[in-house]
């Protein structure tokens, strides 16, 4: 028989799995406390933080270690009522240790390899598995103390696991078995999860806690490497250097001079990013009207770009066009990836520098699209979502949407808030509530009758495209409005309603895009200059005067919109195997299963493509520069390198 089965149920080698748990969690400390001893002993953060950070960081070895042991877990509670005869105390203890083993090495390689990389090792590192191998007779003699410390301090561990046995052994009823199984289960998956929160547990999650600056200190490679969506980077090698593809990305394009003086320095910016609105909405329908009344009277107050893209199609993508100014060729959301672990320098982080406040605002429950961590990596000063709408109206967030705050109550919110900062300041506002469901708070559902409207999702855009109009009635009478930069666009388009066309790839990104100056700042004119949303960061820079002082902190994807010489360009990825470079008369699609390219002309109305046989070598090659550079920037880990801005 290879199963025994016991008649009382026994603890025994669940108590030296807790007992093997905390040795192992002993070991993930101690290379954490080296970690931050190595690297990060130098940097201006408090004792405390450094505390916490420590602490925080548990909360990761922990998941980490539930992933790596789940089959040593499952064995213990399995053996609560059947046991293998293979199965001795010192057998279990070994396979904790091969089990284990691997992922403390890990560990500590990354004490040696994160000098180069400046970020937690994950699984990229398997692309480069080959290299590693052959090097590692030159690793050994360039870092033998402290190959020989590991070595030792590694056989001392295995020696306390494989020697480690409970001192009592504890047994119970086959009842209580079964409820100690479905505990230790349920607290398992809990750990995994890494707590209640609204998100499950990730890299992002390091920066809630402790000083941003230690995000890698709180982290653990083991962790990172099991954990990582890895992105599908491509190793493009049309041109040899990042600089040849960069001056490719440069043809066709115009010499312009930004502002070296900051002509509108101190003044106030604000980003509206309007929840799938694309740009149809301020277009009439011959039936029911224009579903966005407000906004289509303000496009005309301001500098209104018709051919206007979205750099990705969800709602996640969002924040890193507008903020960040960098596009998503990957399949995967960019925030939910590991690329979220390179070193990015964001408006925020610019304007924190020039002395602005920084604030988000998302009316959604915290936790939601990861935004309120990712704010706060992206350096904004404070972020404001349901739980800081609760704490400041609690009996009206009660009566919430079942996706957070109802616009109308958030924007007015939003509203008195600003009001409460010191000029000059940098707000995004994010707007939520033409989302699907597509819900109205039943206090204004007399305002939008169901009778008037053809389709829900027409409706909710008619409430949203309202709460923007109170927020601007509100806004005009605070003393910031005048002094203050509306650009304002959407995250996304939908397909919601059928009556707006949504088939083409340029239709699927088409959003407005609306620069506004209440005080006449921008005159106010219709541009069919192609945009799209990486080139925000670029463009308030320029409105501020700041471009010239940080164009080496400005990713080269963008450009500002207000180089009227220039010719615009949009970057996005379609249809899952394709990227597409939109210019001012042309579009040119790559496919990546096919790897050619091909270019066609827009068609007069400028939502379809007119269909040529004219191949464009000019802008083929331009937009393999913009690919490659791309691509190159993640695999080499240099998003801002020098030598590209300073040819420029």
């Amino acid at each position: 028989m290879f199963l025994k089965r016991n008649q009382n149920c026994s603890f025994v080698f669940l108590q030296q799995l807790g007992g093997l748990f905390s040795f192992a969690m002993l070991a993930y400390t101690l290379l954490r406390i080296i970690f931050y001893t190595l690297y990060f002993q130098q940097a201006n953060v408090d004792r405390l933080d450094v505390l916490i950070s420590l602490v925080h960081g548990l909360r990761f070895d922990l998941a980490a270690l539930m992933y790596i042991n789940s089959p040593v877990l499952l064995l213990s509670l399995m053996s609560f009522f059947y046991r293998p005869r293979w199965l001795t105390q010192r057998n279990f203890a070994v396979l904790f240790v091969v089990l284990n083993l691997p992922w403390i090495v890990l560990g500590i390689a990354d004490l040696a390899y994160f000098e180069f990389t400046d970020r937690r090792t994950g699984f990229e590192v398997l692309a480069y598995a080959k290299d590693l191998i052959t090097q590692l007779p030159q690793l050994a003699v360039q870092y033998g103390y402290g190959v020989a410390l590991s070595i030792g301090l590694i056989w001392w561990g295995v020696r306390i696991c494989l020697q480690y046995r409970p001192q009592q052994h504890w047994r119970a009823s086959p009842a209580i078995g079964v409820m100690c199984v479905l505990l230790t289960l349920s607290a398992s998956a809990l750990a995994i999860r890494g707590g209640l929160q609204k998100k499950p547990l990730s890299d992002l999650h390091a920066l809630t806690w402790s000083s941003t600056d230690l995000f890698h200190v709180t982290l653990n490679s083991p962790y990172v490497f099991l954990r990582a969506k890895t992105v599908d980077i491509i190793d493009f090698a049309w041109f040899n250097t990042q600089q040849e593809a960069y001056q490719s990305s440069l043809l066709a394009e115009t010499t312009w001079h930004p502002s070296p003086q900051p002509t509108q320095a101190k003044a106030n910016v604000m980003v509206i990013i309007l929840e799938s609105f694309h740009y149809d909405m301020i277009r009439s329908h011959p039936q029911y009207g224009t579903p966005a009344p407000f906004l289509a009277q303000l496009v005309e107050q301001g500098l209104f770009f018709k051919q206007a893209f979205a750099n990705g199609r969800l709602s996640i993508d969002a924040t890193p066009s507008t903020m960040i100014g960098l596009p998503n060729f990957f399949k995967k959301s960019f925030i939910r990836s590991n690329m979220m672990r390179h070193h990015f320098v964001s408006l925020p982080n610019i304007l924190n520098d020039h002395g602005y406040q920084t604030a988000m605002y998302h009316g959604a429950y915290n936790g939601s699209l990861y935004l309120d961590t990712f704010a706060q990596q992206i350096g904004f000063d404070e972020y404001h979502g349901f739980n800081e709408y609760e704490a400041v109206y609690p009996s009206r967030a009660k009566h919430q949407s079942s996706w957070g705050v109802f616009d109308h109550d958030f924007l007015s919110y939003v509203a008195e808030d600003l009001s409460k900062k010191t000029e000059p300041f940098l707000a995004t506002l994010f707007t939520l509530s033409s989302h699907n469901p597509f819900e109205i708070p039943a206090s204004l559902e007399h305002l939008f009758p169901i009778e008037d409207n053809p389709d829900k999702f027409y409706r909710a855009i008619k409430y949203a495209d309202y709460s923007l109009q109170n927020f601007f009635k509100q806004a005009r009478t605070q003393p910031w409005y005048n002094n203050t930069l509306f650009v304002i666009t959407a995250d996304h388009t939908s397909n919601h309603w059928s009556q707006y066309p949504n088939q083409t790839a340029l239709e699927k990104h088409h959003v407005p895009m609306l620069l506004f100056q209440p005080a006449g700042g921008i005159a106010p004119k219709d541009s069919r200059k192609v945009v799209q949303q990486i080139d925000i960061p670029a463009t308030v820079l320029d409105y501020l005067g700041l471009y010239e002082a940080e164009r080496h902190h400005i990713l080269p994807f963008g450009h500002s919109m207000l180089n009227e010489q220039g010719k615009g360009v949009a970057l996005f990825r379609t249809n899952g195997h394709q990227y597409m470079m939109v210019t001012d008369d042309k579009v040119t699609l790559y496919d990546k299963k096919t790897q050619q390219f091909s270019t066609t002309a827009l068609a007069s109305d400028y939502f379809s493509v007119r269909a040529t046989t004219d191949e464009d070598a000019i802008l083929q090659k331009k937009m393999r520069g913009y690919l490659q550079m791309y691509m190159d920037m993640f695999l080499e880990d240099s998003l801002y390198p020098q030598q590209l801005v300073t040819s420029q």
